[in-house]
């Protein structure tokens, strides 16, 4: 089960995959960022951008129907809430 069973064709897999690829790496590229220091009002935008999605993730996985998808509520949990640690943290 991939894209909680909602892929019609293989077409779709690729195009899903091919934006989960390109949020994945923004995501890395955003955090690597500021773990330099960068003090730049865009990457903390990205950050708040992604903690919404985390969050709102969390959310939808609690209602999933498979239990498999409700324990990513866990993990994406975990991704909000270092993502809110690390844009909270006080800049020295």
């Amino acid at each position: 089960m991939v894209w909680g069973g909602r892929l019609q064709s293989e077409q779709e897999m690729y195009w899903f995959e091919s934006i989960s690829t390109f949020l994945n790496l923004l995501l890395i590229w955003a955090l690597s960022l500021k773990a330099k220091g960068d003090q730049r009002k865009s990457i903390d935008i990205i950050l708040w951008i992604f903690f919404i999605l985390f969050s709102f993730n969390t959310v939808g996985n609690l209602f999933a129907h498979s239990d498999f998808e409700k324990y990513f509520s866990i993990l994406t949990f975990i991704f909000a809430v270092v993502l809110f640690n690390i844009l909270w943290k006080k800049k020295d």
